[in-house]
């Protein structure tokens, strides 16, 4: 049976502006340490482009509502309509992982994939969007 260490990053949103904080907490069970980094929706955004952008004509973006764990509602923007080629997909993909993969967290990121290989683990990425459900809509 394969043994893996967790790398878990919670994302949430901070402030009323669109920065987000990244934490890593409890790396490879505890053994080696937290991380903090924080990046804003722009940087993301950036080249994924706007709903406005991907054929919807509409002056102001589509919102839907979600119901949140514990019951609670939350009205979000789209930030496109239909899917993403892959192209786009791309883009946004490695604008998240520049967003998330930084400073603390990226040489955090390092420290465990040495220690995994050095306990012959695989170092498995958990990414917890709860805090922060419109980044799931990217």
């Amino acid at each position: 049976m394969k043994k893996y260490e967790d790398f878990e990053i919670v994302v949430e949103k901070v402030g009323g502006a669109d920065i987000y904080a990244v934490n890593v907490r409890q790396a490879c069970g505890g053994k080696k340490g937290d991380a903090s980094a924080s990046f804003t929706l722009e940087e993301i955004n950036s080249t994924s482009g706007t709903a406005g952008e991907n054929g919807n004509n509409n002056s102001q973006p589509p919102t839907r509502h979600v119901i949140l764990s514990g019951g609670q509602e939350k009205k979000l923007t789209l930030l496109r309509t239909g899917s993403l080629s892959k192209e786009l997909a791309t883009k946004v993909g490695v604008r998240l992982s520049q967003a998330l993969f930084r400073n603390e967290v990226l040489e955090l990121w390092g420290d465990c994939k040495g220690y995994s290989k050095s306990v012959n683990a695989a170092l498995r990425i958990r990414l917890d969007l709860t805090r922060a459900p419109e980044l799931a809509a990217l």
